[in-house]
């Protein structure tokens, strides 16, 4: 058994835009041509005008189904772009924050040591020493 795919087949996720886009493109294209016809021929029977809608119709469904499959996967693409974007700027992002926390424990480390320094010679001078830790407040 052979198997198939069509060019027109929609994925799941994206069948509801596939449809919205389509009807909507579908409707547009057969009222410009409703109103194109009613308004050139005026000598035209009902039965000759709607015949002449009817045969404009089938170019405007296949280049609706055309434009829709277009416009549908070009958003899908966008959206998966934009998903890679969003995951690439957050491992960016993390990647700063840790960079920063190391930073930040390396000045605190240093801050720690040189407070630790004062408060040893200070000690070995017999100075009292008042200074705070560097993690708390000053008021």
């Amino acid at each position: 058994m052979q198997s198939r795919e069509s060019i027109w087949s929609v994925g799941k996720e994206t069948k509801s835009f596939y449809f919205a886009a389509f009807i909507l493109q579908f409707l547009w294209g057969t009222t410009s041509i409703a109103l194109r016809e009613t308004l050139q021929n005026d000598t035209d029977s009902l039965f000759d005008t709607i015949i002449a809608i009817w045969e404009s119709s089938a170019p405007i469904a296949i280049t609706s189904a055309a434009v829709a499959i277009v416009i549908t996967e070009l958003g899908r693409y966008l959206m998966v772009l934009a998903r890679h974007l969003e995951e690439r700027l957050e491992r960016t992002r993390e990647a700063r924050r840790s960079e920063g926390r190391m930073q930040g424990r390396a000045e605190t480390q240093k801050n720690w040591e040189a407070w630790n320094v004062r408060r040893l010679e200070a000690e070995s001078k017999g100075l009292p020493f008042t200074e705070p830790p560097p993690s708390m407040p000053t008021e």
